[in-house]
C-alpha cells in the first residue's frame, strides 16, 4: 500500500502554472494518529453544534451568533415541545409527589427530541 501525504491543492490557477507535480511516498511509519485527531478536530469544529461555538474556524460562513441562535432554538423547542404533551394539574394543596419514570415520560421525551430536531435542523439549514 502507498501513502501519499500532498496537503496541498493542485490547481493550474495558482501562480506556479505548472501542471506537473512531483509528490513523494509518506515515510514508512506513517503518523496515522497525528491525521486522525485532525480530522475528528476539523470535524468537531465545524459539524458538532455545541463545541462549534469555542472552536468555531475564523472563516467559517456560520457566525457564532448564528450557532448560539441555534442552539437557543434547540433548547425552547425542546421546552414548549414538552411542555405541549405534559399534563397541568391544578390543584390547591401544594404536594410534592416522587418523580417516576414511566412509559409516557418516555414516549413524551422521544415525541419532543423528534419535534426539537426538525426545528433545530430547519434553522440550522437556513444559515447554510
Amino acid at each position: 500500500m502507498w501513502v501519499f501525504e500532498v496537503e496541498r491543492w493542485f490547481s493550474l490557477r495558482q501562480s506556479t502554472e505548472c501542471i506537473e507535480h512531483v509528490v513523494y511516498i509518506a515515510a514508512l511509519e506513517y503518523d496515522w494518529r497525528r491525521v486522525a485527531k485532525e480530522y475528528s478536530y476539523v470535524g468537531i469544529r465545524e459539524k458538532h453544534l455545541w463545541a462549534s461555538v469555542f472552536m468555531c474556524h475564523p472563516r467559517s460562513p456560520i457566525t457564532r451568533c448564528q450557532r448560539l441562535g441555534v442552539i437557543l432554538c434547540a433548547i425552547l423547542s425542546l421546552m414548549l415541545s414538552s411542555l405541549m404533551f405534559y399534563e397541568l394539574k391544578h390543584t390547591d394543596e401544594e404536594e410534592f409527589e416522587k418523580y417516576e419514570l414511566k412509559l409516557r415520560e418516555i414516549l413524551i421525551a422521544i415525541q419532543s427530541g423528534i419535534i426539537q430536531a426538525a426545528l433545530t435542523i430547519s434553522v440550522h439549514y437556513c444559515f447554510q
